[in-house]
């Protein structure tokens, strides 16, 4: 029942942001520009966070002012960005390649894993010779157990547990949409205000969910998520109408 599961969960990573993607470039005629800009953005303040390696909520909150600039960046000097229209793809950009990081080490986790799911003795051994690489024979007991435990805990996990990391990882889908948007407004208005106003809002979307999985489990960390992702939903929901006259007047003669 876990493996099916796991592969939905993997396929569907890789293909909503591809979707929506191909949906709006056919809808609202948005390039694929767009879509690498917000790309390119998000590489930049991954490789920014990482590079400097700030411990938990500093890490967080590096990641979530370079993110933040690196869009703002994007659009003023390579983009030129200037309606939610466009920055809706740029968003799907920003959150698509996240999901597809998501999805890859998934895929790499159940890859491993499905080999080792009846692994017997002899086969954790010569694993954890392979990863400490060492000889079978310096191979202590404490390591087996320790692979043994991580293999049991991979196939003992609920089978519903899958969809939802699914459902919390396709949140992150209206909320980088919602932030793109955000930071239009600090080119509209010749303001930071709307940057400092982004930067808390991903910050805190990460991190309510965070602690509250902490403190209060398995749901409510899927609550927080799914109210964080709501409430960027209902936000570019209140744009729909801006984007269709954006839309309309690009096409009309």
């Amino acid at each position: 029942m876990l493996t099916p599961l796991l592969v939905i969960q993997i396929f569907s990573l890789f293909v909503t942001p591809v979707a929506v993607g191909v949906w709006f470039n056919r809808r609202l005629g948005l390039g694929w520009s767009l879509l690498f800009g917000g790309t390119l953005a998000f590489v930049a303040a991954w490789v920014i966070a990482n590079f400097v390696a700030l411990p938990g909520e500093l890490g967080l909150a590096l990641l979530s002012i370079a993110q933040i600039g690196a869009l703002y960046l994007v659009y003023r000097f390579q983009l030129r960005v200037s309606s939610e229209r466009e920055a809706l793809m740029v968003g799907v950009g920003l959150a698509g390649i996240e999901l597809l990081l998501f999805g890859i080490l998934a895929a790499l986790s159940l890859a491993q894993m499905l080999p080792l799911r009846d692994a017997t003795d002899e086969t954790i051994i010569e694993l954890a010779a392979r990863i400490d690489d060492v000889s079978e024979e310096e191979v202590s007991l404490t390591r087996v157990y320790e692979l043994q435990e991580d293999i049991d805990d991979y196939w003992s996990t609920s089978w519903y547990v899958p969809l939802l990391q699914l459902t919390q990882s396709l949140a992150i889908l209206p909320i980088q949409m919602a932030l793109a948007v955000i930071v239009i407004g600090a080119l509209a208005d010749n303001s930071l205000r709307p940057l400092l106003y982004a930067s808390v809002l991903h910050f805190l979307s990460r991190l309510l969910p965070i602690y509250g999985g902490i403190f209060g489990g398995v749901v409510v960390w899927f609550g927080l998520s799914l109210i964080c992702g709501g409430i960027a939903l209902a936000f570019l929901k209140r744009l729909r109408l801006d984007v269709q006259e954006q839309t309309v007047d690009l096409v009309a003669p």
